[in-house]
């Protein structure tokens, strides 16, 4: 076996191949987020269905994060606290399915602080803009 002499060529091949990598790992964790932001808001809708057409009362989510914590015990998210926010997030975006948003490009901890704390949705989509813009 031949010793590798490491030259330019090999050099460049190393970062072309590094640089698809890191690109593919990225475009990867956009699509993973994308699934998640739509698992979100599909649950969220949900529970508001249900809330409406059901006598469930105050305890629901908090016996649905039980259960789901329990059956999904390595996932996270499934808290009492963030079944709300999905279902605000649900409540805040009800054409989330139907027309492309800014929103959709965010991590949940984003869209969470948008939903919680943004009221109008004038707003939310402005911020939701500018976070993917400006980063």
């Amino acid at each position: 076996m031949t010793k590798l002499t490491i030259n330019k060529d090999y050099k460049d091949f190393l970062i072309d191949l590094k640089t698809r990598i890191r690109s593919a790992q990225i475009k990867a964790a956009h699509v993973v987020n994308r699934e998640l932001i739509q698992l979100y808001w599909e649950m969220g809708k949900s529970i508001i269905e249900r809330q409406k057409s059901t006598q469930w009362g105050s305890g629901f989510l908090e016996q649905l994060a039980k259960d789901l914590r329990s059956e999904f015990p390595g996932m996270e998210g499934f808290s009492e606290t963030n079944l709300s926010r999905m279902r605000r997030f649900a409540d805040r975006y009800p054409n989330f399915l139907i027309s492309p948003q800014a929103v959709a490009e965010l991590p949940w901890g984003q869209i969470s602080l948008l939903i919680d704390t943004i009221k109008t949705e004038i707003e939310r989509d402005w911020y939701a803009s500018q976070t993917l813009e400006y980063g």
